[in-house]
């Protein structure tokens, strides 16, 4: 390789990524957005202090603002509520959680005595 050719660029690693939309996390980001109805800051601050006893940080630590205001946009009161494209993503999830907990996901789904 000579001077003139450049290394080709380094491959741009993804960070880790949370799905919220589960069962497990969703729940309190809805509670908490609707015991701060006018203010996602101090949604987001107090999910950020919700710890689970086995773990040393929250959750929601890696959450951001950023984040709550791309699903929750402001109504004609000036409350904040879920844009009507992730309550279908919310629907779809809890569904999906709901039948890989009774076994019932994949291919088979819809042929739960396939065997």
């Amino acid at each position: 390789m000579d001077a003139s050719e450049k290394p080709p660029p380094a491959k741009k690693k993804r960070g880790s990524y949370t799905n919220r939309f589960v069962p497990d996390l969703w729940p309190f980001i809805e509670q908490a957005v609707k015991q701060h109805p006018k203010s996602l800051y101090e949604a987001l601050f107090s999910l950020q202090h919700i710890r689970k006893p086995s773990q040393v940080g929250s959750p929601f630590d890696n959450l951001t603002i950023s984040t709550l205001k791309g699903w929750f946009e402001k109504d004609v009161t000036g409350r904040f509520v879920l844009q009507r494209k992730y309550e279908e993503a919310i629907k779809l999830q809890f569904a999906r959680s709901v039948a890989q907990d009774k076994g019932l996901w994949g291919i088979l789904k819809d042929h739960p005595v396939a065997f």
